[in-house]
């Protein structure tokens, strides 16, 4: 759902999740679009409908609460910036169009005004998240996941599947050296790819030392998952005015370091955030509205009890892993603070650098048949 922003919303340009250089990129890139077309049909009365079907790509109409205009990111529609009528029209008022006259005649004309004019224009109800891809009256900011659309590299699939099963070794210790652990976990992350628009009603805590490879699944997650928030303290996530940024448009939130203290104080939103479908944030600014819940919690500690539930707490499903992958120094002295990855890892994250190697995790991770899984059945954890 989308932010149910006050009608007396200001005028001026809010930006979502982009930066000025970002946004100017993309108007540079219009405007050269646009004015490439308009010198190569200056003399053609399909000048402007050329024009329009690419301006259309970039610039989008939003119907609620008000009647807004937003560029986007075609590139990454998660990235979009606001504008009202008077701002998109100096932006573009420079570029020029053709007009058919009665007569016959091709003239010059403002494209921006002309678009203006057009009655035909495609109005969207609303900006939304929805990973069913079902709605289409609304500027989706779930497009998929790019790592699909990476071509496989099948002449690597020997190497592939070596670090695969280093992977899920890894993994395997981390869910208490449990078969039935690693089949639970990775079936929990196979069905949130392959069933997006589901709420899976748990969350999953992993503890263990440091180097155990807590951050390395963190890791994985990510470069799957583009829509995935992290964090490292639970203050910043559930803090009044900061939630939005870690649950709204998201699949993942990833919690690391998590300590008893935080998680007692704020034991009470993660219940809700684990099973509500929907939840009420309260960004700095703005009024409060409502998003979807889609997000599913990792949260990773290095401590023994890190998370304050109750024993027969449903929601919690806990992994106490091993020490088999606990980190080393190039030169093993545990001591040292300023301690460096040990080759091992070094070698797993550079495999994670590999987007053909990503894109064979995300495959066998779709070719899980979840018909049998539940979600509920949780395996026997320490």
């Amino acid at each position: 759902m989308s932010k149910k922003i006050n009608k007396k919303e200001q005028d001026f340009n809010i930006f979502k999740e982009t930066d000025d250089s970002d946004i100017e990129n993309i108007q540079i890139e219009l405007i050269c679009k646009l004015n490439e077309i308009f010198y190569e049909n200056s003399s053609s009365p399909q000048c402007f409908k050329r024009q329009a079907k690419i301006f259309n790509i970039y610039v989008k109409i939003i119907a609620f609460p008000t009647q807004k205009y937003i560029l986007i990111n075609p590139y990454d529609k998660r990235k979009y910036y606001y504008y009202s009528k008077s701002q998109l029209h100096n932006l573009l008022e420079t570029i020029k169009t053709t007009d058919l006259l009665e007569s016959g005649k091709i003239k010059e004309a403002s494209f921006i005004k002309k678009w203006f004019k057009e009655d035909n224009k495609n109005i969207l109800e609303e900006i939304a998240f929805d990973p069913s891809m079902k709605r289409t009256c609304i500027h989706n900011v779930f497009y998929g996941f790019r790592i699909a659309k990476v071509v496989e590299k099948t002449e690597n699939n020997e190497l592939y599947e070596q670090e695969w099963l280093k992977l899920t070794d890894i993994l395997l210790q981390l869910t208490e050296n449990n078969p039935d652990g690693l089949k639970y976990l990775l079936n929990v992350i196979a069905h949130k790819m392959q069933f997006p628009d589901i709420k899976l009603p748990i969350f999953i805590l992993i503890y263990g030392t440091q180097g155990v490879g807590k951050g390395y699944l963190a890791k994985i997650i990510n470069s799957i998952c583009e829509y995935t928030s992290e964090a490292t303290d639970l203050a910043e996530v559930f803090e009044k005015h900061s939630m939005a940024n870690y649950f709204e448009n998201k699949l993942f939130t990833i919690l690391h370091e998590n300590s008893f203290k935080s998680s007692k104080l704020y034991q009470e939103k993660m219940k809700n955030q684990t099973t509500e479908m929907k939840i009420t944030v309260n960004p700095k600014g703005m009024p409060c509205y409502e998003i979807d819940n889609y997000s599913l919690i990792f949260a990773f500690s290095n401590q023994i009890t890190p998370i304050v539930t109750y024993i027969d707490d449903r929601r919690k499903v806990s992994f106490a892993s091993t020490n088999k992958y606990a980190l080393l120094t190039e030169d093993q002295n545990k001591d040292d603070e300023k301690q460096k990855p040990s080759l091992f890892w070094r070698e797993r994250f550079d495999a994670l650098k590999d987007k053909h190697f990503i894109k064979f995790i995300y495959s066998k991770l779709m070719s899980i048949n979840l018909n049998d899984f539940d979600i509920q059945q949780k395996p026997q954890t320490l």
